[in-house]
């Protein structure tokens, strides 16, 4: 597995990626308070294919820190495409969890692009409705500014029991490396920070005019107990896309790949090998 570590006059942080694999290249875009460990387990499978590449996103695990204007969707979307220049990756699929899946579907409506395909897990991209849409924002732009409260996070994220309740909160099932690598992750004051920021400056109501306007092949997979992207929320996705395959697991909750990593890896084998098909 090798390191990758970039900066561009547009992505002034340092974004950090890992790679691993040979063949197409893949792009793995993980969610709000992840970092490139979250695919680790679902990309073993793939390594003898793809040429996976696995950044962090501005302001999480190794990337560095990065300005709360420089968090938004669109804002990151410009970093990755950034990115994506600097190192020549042209990548042939998109797999993308929870949020990253709305960083993707912004950079693949904005910028030229080579993907034949996209996975999304439990793509959050629909937005708040109601008094959730009026309040959350507020709350989180609010928590996002208050001084310490990214070193009160990380000294209460850093624990197992907290992890598990965090985890357990959004429908998971959760294994015992899934609590080591998320308490390691949640400990540092500088990746919960990178949460904030990114979660204040959220908008997906921004992105949902353009979702119609989205065409490429796609599967989605999601958690029948996911709290957070739940199965009401992929039914409204598939609404707006029809042509894409739609995958509820039972027994799952947000994080499919880590929590049924062969499962995903055989829908997307599966999902891959009919798309070759049609286009041979």
């Amino acid at each position: 597995m090798n390191a990758v570590a970039v900066q561009t006059s547009a992505t002034p942080a340092v974004l950090f990626a890992e790679e691993d694999g040979v063949g197409e290249m893949a792009l793995f875009l993980h969610g709000t308070a992840a970092n490139h460990q979250s695919w680790l387990p679902l990309v073993e499978h793939f390594v003898q294919d793809w040429r996976c590449v696995m950044p962090d996103l501005p302001g999480h695990g190794c990337s560095g820190a990065a300005a709360p204007h420089l968090m938004s969707i669109a804002a990151m979307a410009r970093q990755l495409q950034a990115t994506m220049a600097a190192k020549s990756y042209e990548p042939s699929w998109l797999v993308a969890h929870s949020s990253g899946a709305a960083v993707a579907t912004h950079w693949l409506l904005h910028y030229p692009h080579r993907v034949r395909g996209v996975v999304f897990i439990s793509p959050a991209l629909r937005p708040f409705r109601g008094v959730q849409g009026l309040v959350y924002p507020l709350a989180a732009r609010t928590i996002a500014g208050l001084p310490y409260v990214a070193d009160w996070l990380a000294r209460r994220g850093g624990k197992a029991a907290a992890v598990e309740r965090l985890l357990g909160g959004i429908g998971c099932r959760v294994n015992a490396e899934m609590v080591e690598t998320y308490a390691q992750l949640f400990s540092q004051p500088e990746h919960m920070q990178g949460v904030l920021n990114m979660m204040a400056q959220w908008r997906l109501e921004e992105l949902a005019p353009n979702l119609p306007e989205f065409d490429l092949p796609t599967l989605i997979v999601g958690g029948r107990t996911d709290q957070a992207v739940r199965p009401t929320d992929l039914h409204w996705l598939h609404s707006i896309w029809p042509f894409a395959q739609l995958e509820v697991l039972p027994g799952c909750g947000h994080l499919a790949h880590e929590e049924q990593p062969q499962t995903v890896v055989d829908l997307i084998r599966d999902w891959v090998g009919r798309l070759q098909q049609g286009a041979a």
